[in-house]
């Protein structure tokens, strides 16, 4: 009987041991927040100290007990995407989108993933969702623009522009000065000449560059703008003296202007970039002439006529000389030698007629007669 109590006892006690041991080793439940938030943490920690792969299977593994956190979603796709891992960045933005519609800063890293792999129409749906969103990401209005403008879609890249201009982004010098190109360029394209004038300007400020003076002096000449299209051509000649068209251009603005200081820098500037040319010191004889400068006028002629003997229009002139130095023999030969010409020969003739008026019918009847008289005789 003792024997019989003492086993009993003994299997209790096992038994008892055996249960608490069981008990002890039991899995508790887990809490999936609690280890959703650990793995998280891990993974911010694994990405700040550039153990990238070792941060995505945190974020991985955060996701696993919380599919639904759009923060992890989005901080897993923006390791993704410095990575240049794309495609996979893309999911994970697109996840975090699901789970919550207005995170945006998904909706702009989103739009920079499909910039980057040019699927411009979507990066321009993201970029518009983004500022919907939040309208003070001031440094998507530019990129907007220059997407509209690329698509060619004008009229939004031209307010967005404009929308870039007035917010300000805090741009550099060089980006500042591509915003008003890219805005002048609009503006002219739809008939705004006074505004693209102005943008053009205020980018001219920032930088000079060569092409945008060009461009804008020929708009200026094109429109009739003749003084603004004056000074931007001679706002050139500060970088540019080889250019014989640039100085013909301004020579001819001058005159038309009556500018003759202006012409006649670019005329002797052209006179020295085109030295076997005539054309430039007729020019310059003709001011001097209508200034009263005549001995400078001669000077201009004798020297286009050491290039072209034969040259009509340098004969006239030199004919006005003479005229006005009271030689009118001389005067008469030189317009005489202008008058086969299709250009000057009236011009000639007229000169002529000046000095020695034509016969009126009168004079002209009595000239026969007495030379009728004078055949007779002889």
């Amino acid at each position: 009987m003792k024997r019989l109590a003492f086993w009993l006892a003994l299997f209790i006690l096992f038994t008892a041991s055996v249960d608490g041991r069981t008990e002890s080793v039991a899995p508790a439940e887990v809490d999936s927040v609690l280890e959703a938030k650990r793995h998280y943490s891990f993974a911010k920690e694994y990405d700040k100290n550039r153990m990238y792969e070792d941060a995505i299977l945190q974020y991985q593994k955060s996701l696993s007990f919380k599919v639904d956190n759009p923060n992890v979603h989005y901080d897993l796709a923006n390791l993704l995407y410095r990575l240049k891992r794309y495609r996979e960045a893309q999911q994970q933005c697109l996840q975090c989108l699901q789970v919550d519609s207005t995170f945006v800063f998904a909706h702009y890293l989103l739009a920079l993933l499909w910039y980057e792999v040019a699927n411009y129409d979507s990066a321009i749906i993201e970029f518009e969702k983004t500022i919907a969103l939040d309208p003070s990401y001031t440094q998507i209005h530019r990129t907007l623009a220059n997407l509209y403008s690329y698509k060619g879609l004008d009229g939004k890249a031209l307010q967005q522009y404009l929308r870039t201009a007035e917010v300000g982004d805090n741009s550099s010098r060089e980006e500042e000065f591509q915003l008003f190109l890219h805005l002048g360029n609009l503006l002219a394209n739809g008939g705004f000449l006074s505004e693209a004038i102005s943008c053009y300007r205020h980018s001219l400020t920032l930088i000079i560059d060569e092409q945008l003076l060009e461009r804008l002096a020929s708009l200026q000449l094109n429109n009739g703008l003749y003084r603004g299209a004056l000074d931007s051509y001679l706002a050139l000649t500060e970088t540019n003296i080889t250019d014989d068209q640039l100085f013909l251009k301004i020579a001819d603005i001058s005159v038309k202007l009556g500018a003759t200081n202006q012409a006649i820098f670019a005329l002797k500037k052209l006179a020295a970039l085109r030295p076997t040319d005539p054309e430039p010191f007729s020019h310059l004889a003709e001011i001097y002439l209508q200034q009263g400068q005549l001995e400078t006028a001669k000077t201009h002629i004798d020297r286009g006529l050491a290039i072209n003997q034969n040259d009509p229009r340098l004969y006239v002139l030199k004919g006005e000389y003479h005229k006005n130095k009271g030689a009118k023999e001389i005067a008469l030969i030189c317009f005489k030698k202008a008058l086969s010409d299709s250009t000057w020969g009236r011009y000639a003739q007229q000169m002529i007629w000046e000095i020695q008026p034509p016969l009126t019918e009168e004079e002209k009847l009595k000239r026969e007669f007495f030379s009728r008289g004078k055949r007779k005789e002889q």
